[in-house]
């Protein structure tokens, strides 16, 4: 069949409640990764064995909502492919922002020791042991399965992290000293679990999204405050935050002693993520 048929095919065999432009996203991701050539030559009509047929998992997977990620296996972040699965969360291009203000902060001479907390499929981490080669890296996480899958996916890339089971919420944090800290922790309300989409909700690990809505800062407020008697005099603190929760967020760190504390956007001019300095 040729391929600009089969995009088409595909495109029509897709049923989510999405738009067609998303349709042609997904499908086009799906088939430069199972035809291994760019969008232009699928769209050139190139000759492939494969039919329509041969895509009738992933398109099953696909229609329950499944996220391409996990079907795919691997998402790129930072200019690098990581493995996912179903026990990490899928990195977002918005927290490749909080790791380049990292980068642009510290620079590329930066020896210092880094810790990434709930580090997940370990993309913060080892983005910045590789940026940042003259570092030490740490990177922690409460499951024993998303560990696994940071520390293969640090080993395929080349990265010199060292991965830790630990449960910031729980145990003490003996870390120190520290240069920087870095987390994108849970921060979404239960309350909002309603309004989003179902490929989130119904396949991404709740552990590492969702807080309770008594206390959405839990986390924030625990790493603030333990970073702040962990961190050297003037190291830093990075911490992703719920868009609507920024200014609140920026004061969790003020109170844990932080100073030069700052809202930073995203491309969308949404709060995204707050850096601090301990004095």
């Amino acid at each position: 069949m040729r391929s600009d048929q089969l995009f088409d095919r595909l495109i029509n065999a897709i049923t989510l409640p999405v738009s067609e432009g998303e349709k042609r996203a997904i499908v086009r991701w799906l088939l430069e990764d199972r035809l291994g050539c760019s969008f232009a030559t699928i769209q050139s009509g190139l000759n492939t064995e494969k039919d329509e047929a041969a895509f009738d998992s992933d398109l099953q997977r696909i229609n329950r909502h499944e996220p391409l990620q996990y079907i795919l296996g691997h998402m790129d972040f930072y200019g690098r492919r990581f493995s996912v699965s179903p026990a990490v969360l899928i990195p977002r291009p918005e927290t490749e922002l909080m790791v380049h203000q990292v980068i642009q902060t510290v620079g590329k001479s930066f020896s210092g020791k880094v810790i990434d907390i709930g580090t997940g499929s370990g993309c913060i981490a080892i983005s910045l042991a590789l940026e940042l080669p003259n570092s030490q890296v740490l990177a922690t996480d409460i499951d024993i399965a998303v560990l696994n899958t940071a520390t293969q996916n640090a080993a395929r890339l080349g990265a010199r992290v060292t991965f830790l089971k630990h449960d910031i919420l729980h145990e003490p944090f003996s870390f120190q000293p520290l240069d920087i800290v870095v987390s994108n922790p849970p921060y979404i309300l239960e309350a909002e679990r309603l309004s989003m989409s179902k490929n989130v909700t119904a396949y991404e690990p709740p552990g590492a999204l969702f807080v309770p809505d008594s206390d959405p800062l839990v986390f924030h407020r625990t790493i603030a405050q333990k970073a702040a008697s962990s961190l050297k005099p003037g190291g830093l603190l990075f911490l992703e935050l719920n868009e609507a929760l920024g200014p609140e967020t920026a004061e969790c760190l003020m109170r844990a002693g932080f100073t030069e504390v700052a809202l930073n956007k995203d491309l969308d001019g949404k709060n995204r993520f707050v850096t601090g300095r301990r004095p």
